[in-house]
């Protein structure tokens, strides 16, 4: 019981950004993010006044819908990775949509998405992209073209060309 107890408040002390338009999914992540022991977080309807916040205050994770006026996931995803002053730029960015093609999940993941979740999405599914990021997190890259988590889910010794890892330091 005291390790439960141990664990519900180091989750509690977890600081995180919601930014969804719709009420209703705002509620409903709000109440699964609170069942799993999370209570300190932050709701935003607007993309651009969320990535002003986050130029001014520390989150620990984001939460970030796709379909937005004003500023969609992908643009706010892409900002928040080219911030360059501090670290904020590598802060774990879960995308919660309902935008399911393969191309989608392709497009958010190279915009620098930690995980991608898609909608109607189940409380066991949001637990493990959280679980993920707090139990593995994933090296962050930093290039010409990209900036986001490694993209690489795994190592794949038999996939490496030659057995030559190309991945720069």
């Amino acid at each position: 019981m005291a390790v439960s107890l141990q664990i519900k408040q180091s989750l509690s002390s977890i600081k995180i950004m919601m930014i969804e338009d719709d009420n209703i999914m705002a509620v409903l992540i709000r109440d699964v993010l609170d069942i799993m022991g999370f209570r300190n977080f932050v709701f935003y309807k607007d993309a651009k006044l969320a990535l002003e916040d986050i130029y001014k205050n520390h989150y620990d994770l984001i939460l970030c819908d796709w379909k937005m006026p004003g500023m969609s996931g992908i643009e706010f995803t892409k900002a928040l990775r080219a911030y360059e002053v501090s670290t904020k730029r590598f802060t774990p960015l879960i995308m919660i949509t309902g935008k399911a093609q393969e191309e989608d999940v392709r497009l958010a993941r190279d915009a620098g998405v930690t995980e991608y979740l898609i909608k109607p999405f189940s409380v066991v599914g949001m637990c493990d992209k959280i679980k993920a990021i707090l139990e593995r997190p994933r090296d962050f890259v930093i290039s010409s073209d990209y900036i986001g988590p490694d993209r690489r889910r795994r190592e794949q010794p038999g996939l490496i060309p030659n057995g030559v890892d190309r991945r720069k330091g």
